[in-house]
C-alpha cells in the first residue's frame, strides 16, 4: 500500500519530467542531485530508471536534513525497476507487509513472480520506480495504469506502494518517488493518481496533504474495501456454477 511505509520527508531535489514508463525496478535517488528518468518509454526494459492497493508509505514534508550534512553519504538515485532488482524488491514488500500487520502465513510474492509480471507481460502488470543507494534498494513506488468513469477522469494511475527505508526518511526520497510516479502518469496520458493511506499513519497523511492530495473519505465519505483471494475464488466459482446451470438442458 502506498501508505504502508513509515513516514518519509522528502528533500527538494526535483525529478525531471523526462521520465518514461518505468518497468518495475527499484529506483534510487541522489540526495543532492536531480535525476532524469524516462518512465513511460521503456516498459519492458531491464535497465535502470525511476514509480498495494491499500496505501502509500507515509512521508512527512516538513523536516529536511541539509545537503551539507549529507554530502559525505552515498547518493540515492531514483530510477525504473530492473530485472536484477526483483530479489531486493521482494524484501521491501515483505517489510511493508510486516509493518501493516499482514498475515505472513499467506503465500508471498517471489522474485520470479515480480520478474514475470513486470517484464514478461505486455503491457506490464505493474510499473515500479526505485530508490537505490550504494547498490541497495532503499525505497520504491509501485503503480498500475487504471481507468475511472467518474468525474471524467478516464485513464489514471493507481499507486499501491510508496515505501522508504526508515533509516533514510526525511531526506526527500519519498517526495522524489512521488514525483517520478506523477511524471509517469503525465507521460502515459493518465494525470490522476489514486491511492490509499491508513488513518493511523499520520505522517503519511501530512506528507500527501503537502502535495495537495485530497481525502476521498473526508470529502465523499467513501469507504475503502478489498476482496481477498479466498472470497474472489468463491465468487468466481459461483459464477461458473451458475453459467453451467444456465447451459444445462431443460428436462
Amino acid at each position: 500500500m502506498a501508505e504502508s511505509a513509515a513516514p518519509v520527508t522528502n528533500k527538494d531535489a526535483p525529478v525531471t519530467d523526462g521520465m518514461a514508463a518505468f518497468s518495475g525496478a527499484p529506483s534510487s535517488e541522489s540526495v543532492s542531485t536531480p535525476v532524469t528518468v524516462d518512465i513511460a518509454a521503456s516498459e519492458t526494459s531491464n535497465g535502470h530508471g525511476t514509480s498495494n492497493g491499500h496505501g502509500a508509505s507515509g512521508t512527512s514534508s516538513t523536516t529536511h536534513q541539509s545537503e551539507n550534512s549529507l554530502s559525505d553519504e552515498p547518493p540515492i538515485a531514483i530510477r525504473p525497476l530492473a530485472v536484477s532488482d526483483c530479489e531486493q524488491l521482494v524484501d521491501l514488500l515483505y517489510a511493508i507487509n510486516q509493518l501493516e500487520g499482514r498475515d505472513m502465513t499467506l503465500p508471498q510474492l517471489s522474485a520470479a513472480d515480480l520478474t514475470r509480471e513486470a517484464f514478461g507481460s505486455h503491457p506490464p502488470s505493474f510499473r515500479c520506480v526505485v530508490a537505490e543507494r550504494a547498490g541497495r534498494l532503499v525505497g520504491h513506488a509501485i503503480f498500475t495504469v487504471s481507468w475511472a468513469g467518474y468525474d471524467g477522469i478516464g485513464k489514471c494511475l493507481y499507486m499501491t506502494d510508496l515505501y522508504v527505508n526508515p533509516a533514510l526518511r526525511r531526506r526527500g526520497v519519498g517526495r522524489r518517488l512521488l514525483q517520478a510516479v506523477a511524471a509517469a502518469g503525465v507521460r502515459l496520458g493518465a494525470p490522476h493518481i489514486d491511492f490509499n493511506v491508513y488513518a493511523w499513519n499520520e505522517p503519511a497523511v501530512r506528507f500527501y496533504a503537502g502535495f495537495a492530495c485530497r481525502s476521498a473519505t473526508a470529502e465523499s465519505r467513501m469507504e475503502c474495501y478489498y476482496c481477498e483471494q479466498p472470497a474472489v475464488r468463491r465468487l468466481a466459482e459461483a459464477y461458473h456454477a451458475e453459467e453451467r446451470s444456465a447451459d444445462a438442458p431443460v428436462k
